[in-house]
């Protein structure tokens, strides 16, 4: 079963306690590129990678965009890449998970949090 989960105006997600993530909801913001432009009226499995089974520990929505923790310590984010909000260079609209490099890249993340069209984080030297 499912041990956390989020909602936004236009999606959620959910965390299993082996750490599957799952979404869904509206529009282009649930992740799953093959079904965008529709609804989502299940929770449906959603992979951040093809190749990798990653451990999802949190996850959090604010308006427009979804983030996730990895037990790696890694934020990926998706959807409405409003000021950049995402974390992610340029200002178009992810619509399947990325991991946030930038400042963040070599950094092993512990807890972040997100509102409205940002989001902000600790890492492990606090």
């Amino acid at each position: 079963g499912f041990v956390d989960i989020k909602m936004s105006n236009y999606t959620a997600v959910a965390v299993t306690e082996s750490g599957a993530l799952y979404t869904w909801g509206t529009n282009n913001y649930h992740g799953h590129q093959s079904v965008r432009n529709t609804k989502l009226h299940a929770p449906k499995r959603l992979k951040l990678r093809n190749d990798a089974e990653d451990v999802v520990i949190m996850a959090k929505c604010s308006q427009q965009t979804c983030y996730v923790l990895t037990e790696e310590g890694k934020i990926w984010s998706w959807g409405y890449n409003y000021c950049g909000s995402l974390g992610h260079s340029g200002g178009s609209t992810n619509y399947t998970p990325k991991a946030i490099e930038g400042a963040i890249k070599d950094k092993r993340i512990v807890h972040f949090d997100a509102a409205y069209y940002h989001c902000a984080c600790i890492d492990e030297s606090g």
